[in-house]
């Protein structure tokens, strides 16, 4: 059980280590948009995975779970388009928020371990 959630843990560090926090210039890098997707993708599968598994992520991230399956589609749109507008931005910063509070869940969730 401390394994996976260690592994969640990890992936949501090495997605938040991919992010700007001050600022949301690089979405306009189709490229990079796309790769964000992706780690995105994989931490929102880790995460199902692991509250499928484990009461303790079950119970801290269920929420922000959605938030990450609707930035990956709004990171998908972005790497095809290109395009940031001010909603995007807003969603954006919010979603960071919204990252730093799942890893606090899941630092939580680990000190009980």
């Amino acid at each position: 059980m401390k394994e996976m959630i260690e592994s969640i843990h990890r992936q949501f560090d090495a997605l938040i280590a991919k992010i700007d926090p001050l600022s949301a210039e690089m979405l306009q890098d189709r490229d990079y948009a796309v790769q964000l997707a992706d780690c995105v993708t994989r931490s929102y599968v880790m995460l199902n995975d692991g509250m499928n598994s484990e009461p303790e992520v079950c119970c801290a991230c269920a929420i922000e779970r959605d938030t990450l399956r609707e930035a990956m589609e709004w990171l998908e749109v972005i790497g095809q388009t290109g395009e940031v507008d001010e909603e995007t931005e807003h969603f954006y910063f919010e979603f960071i928020a919204t990252l730093g509070t799942i890893r606090r869940h899941i630092a939580t969730a680990l000190s009980r371990l």
